[in-house]
């Protein structure tokens, strides 16, 4: 009887586990593929400048991307999620 308790245990702990670790990383997942995706935007739109070399402002998949002499911006709503500076 108290063999079978710990077994029991042992299982439930070693599922509760698993399905914990399995949600974390396809959360982690889901943010690297937003991060691929921001990048990719604002390369496109930093190339875009160098062929034009005047400001640009691109509106994709929700993301408003700035490029001009400063730098590059990528914003969700009102949220900043990538800077990068000139120096």
């Amino acid at each position: 009887m108290a063999d079978s308790i710990v077994v029991l245990t042992l299982l439930s702990v070693c599922v509760t586990w698993f399905f914990i670790s399995e949600y974390q990383l396809i959360s982690e997942m889901r943010h690297a593929k937003e991060e691929i995706k921001i990048a990719r935007i604002a390369k496109e739109a930093t190339d875009e400048y160098e062929l034009k070399h005047s400001d640009i402002n691109i509106i994709r998949e929700n993301y408003r991307v700035n490029v001009n002499k400063h730098g590059v911006r990528v914003m969700s709503g009102s949220k900043l999620k990538l800077v990068i500076n000139k120096k």
